[in-house]
């Protein structure tokens, strides 16, 4: 892996890096190297990497943005996580040290396509960066309260529709025998109603309803 291009005592006068390693397969083992060797380019305004299609993990995120923190004259900072194996886990950390960026004026996340359900940390320590944050969190099982949370928080911000955990809403009374297991109600209790129904109409034996309304 290329952490090993950003070293202590190389690159020290680099103020603008762009890096795509897209659709390797870097699993964070030397992530956490790197950052500390782009933490040590304090003359960095710009950073671009693309780090999308890996094999990336949640522990490695607290020690890369550890790194990054470090970046004293950072002020645009792009980051794309996307499709990797990343949870809620460490995010708040994650959050945290990238945020001891002070002079960002531009900061970009995609975390697009992971594992992550809660992200509420992580927005919450960039709160400060709100007028130029833009988060992507697009196809991740987000709940419900991280969501809502998310859109009031970030209204910019690339949320997916809501992931519940809880039972779906039982079908309304008249539903219930189009969908037979109808929680609350047997499936076998609504086929014998069917059957004997049906039995009855072909023997000429009317429910009282039918020979009320064909009077």
């Amino acid at each position: 892996f290329a952490g090993d291009l950003i070293v202590p005592g190389k690159c020290l006068r680099l103020t603008s890096l762009i890096l795509n390693f897209w659709n390797n397969q870097i699993t964070g083992e030397h992530l956490g190297h790197f950052g500390e060797g782009i933490g040590q380019c304090s003359r960095l305004a710009s950073l671009d990497l693309n780090l999308g299609k890996n094999q990336i993990i949640s522990e490695v995120l607290g020690q890369f943005g550890q790194g990054i923190g470090k970046c004293s004259n950072l002020t645009s900072l792009d980051l794309n996580f996307g499709r990797n194996q990343i949870t809620s886990e460490y995010l708040r950390q994650f959050g945290e040290r990238i945020g001891q960026c002070s002079r960002l004026a531009r900061l970009n996340l995609n975390f697009e396509g992971n594992e992550i359900k809660d992200p509420r940390a992580l927005a919450q320590c960039l709160e400060w960066t709100k007028p130029f944050f833009d988060l992507d969190v697009s196809n991740n099982p987000i709940t419900t309260v991280a969501a809502n949370f998310l859109r009031d928080l970030l209204p910019e911000a690339k949320v997916p529709d809501a992931f519940d955990e809880q039972l779906p809403q039982l079908p309304a009374h008249g539903e219930l025998a189009s969908q037979p297991g109808g929680k609350g109600h047997s499936s076998d209790a609504s086929s014998s109603w069917l059957r004997g129904h049906s039995a009855s109409l072909a023997s000429g034996d009317r429910p009282p309803a039918d020979r009320a309304s064909s009077g």
